[in-house]
């Protein structure tokens, strides 16, 4: 039977067993198999014996821990309990730290993924342009907005302006040309393609005499674009 939380488990098992005998890991590796056995306590335990190591060495080492620690976590995303908010706080003072020391990308790029902050992305890409972690969190989040723009026109409405929905699309574009993983870049580009197609698409409706929706106006000059569902709930 499939388990939704199964990913999450069997992650934390996984960490767990391969940092178990590392000097400065252990403690983490700890809570992971607390974590995963549904110990919460003893896990939460850990994961504050594992600050507290940390805090007794020296500042350079911390950050070079904390570095280490939080590539872990970024290549294991789908282990959604893999940072604690203790862990998380730690780690966040870690990186100010290193952010107002030396003015690193690095440190604005982890400042941006722990905290979810834009403007920390885009100090991390002004410094280092090949930063890709910021480039394609930035990009996503460029996405994100034009999405958020468009997800009504179903029902041909769109919410904000043009003129802004534009401006995103054309800060994406600049964002795209740099990006390196072919992977990525594809990803990305049919991305780009489909909201300059559906905003270039709401253009055209709107100089047209607009006597049908949207949908059907679309359907009428055979374009197609992916269906919403609007749910509205009374109070």
């Amino acid at each position: 039977m499939f388990y939704w939380n199964k990913t999450n488990f069997d992650g934390l098992k996984q960490i767990a067993i391969e940092y178990k005998e590392d000097e400065d890991l252990k403690l983490f590796a700890e809570y992971c198999h607390y974590r995963d056995t549904g110990i919460r306590k003893i896990a939460f335990q850990k994961i504050e014996e594992f600050i507290k190591y940390c805090e007794s060495c020296s500042l350079e080492k911390q950050q070079n821990i904390s570095l280490f620690l939080l590539e872990i976590i970024y290549r294991n995303q789908e282990i959604h309990t893999l940072i604690s908010d203790p862990l998380k706080k730690y780690l966040v003072k870690i990186m100010q730290f290193r952010a107002s020391s030396q003015g690193e990308s690095l440190a604005y790029q982890w400042l941006g993924y722990l905290c979810n902050n834009i403007d920390m992305y885009e100090k991390g890409l002004k410094l280092d342009p090949a930063n890709q972690i910021c480039r394609k969190a930035l990009l996503n989040s460029d996405f994100n907005e034009l999405d958020w723009q468009t997800h009504h026109l179903h029902e041909s409405l769109f919410i904000g302006t043009l003129d802004h929905a534009l401006s995103t699309l054309k800060h994406a574009c600049i964002l795209l040309l740099e990006l390196s993983d072919p992977n990525d870049k594809k990803l990305f580009e049919e991305k780009y393609l489909y909201y300059k197609e559906i905003i270039s698409a709401w253009i055209q409706y709107k100089k047209s005499n607009m006597t049908v929706s949207f949908c059907d106006w679309c359907k009428e000059n055979e374009l197609k674009f992916k269906p919403y569902q609007t749910l509205y709930y009374e109070k």
